[in-house]
């Protein structure tokens, strides 16, 4: 049984949304131009499939925002000295 928040989500293929597909086509972009400064520009390819089979197995597996969530856990954790504390945990 799927919850209904998965069944709502506005997703396109494999759990991913248009943000998502943005997201891997900016990645390819990025790894094009330092693999072409490296000299192998036919990996960055490679490294923007890794990158969304990595997005897609968090995004079936996970809930919508955990990327997010963790990013902000490590900033208030780290970089404000403070302790996360989610209410949704309690």
């Amino acid at each position: 049984m799927r919850p209904s928040r998965i069944l709502n989500d506005e997703t396109l293929f494999f759990g991913l949304n248009r943000n998502d597909i943005i997201a891997i086509g900016g990645l390819f972009y990025v790894y094009q131009g330092v693999m072409t400064i490296v000299g192998y520009p036919s990996v960055a390819i490679f490294l923007a499939l890794i990158s969304a089979i990595g997005l897609i197995s968090i995004r079936l597996k996970y809930r919508k925002k955990i990327i997010r969530d963790v990013l902000f856990y490590f900033y208030i954790k780290f970089l404000r000295c403070g302790v996360y504390h989610d209410p949704k945990i309690d």
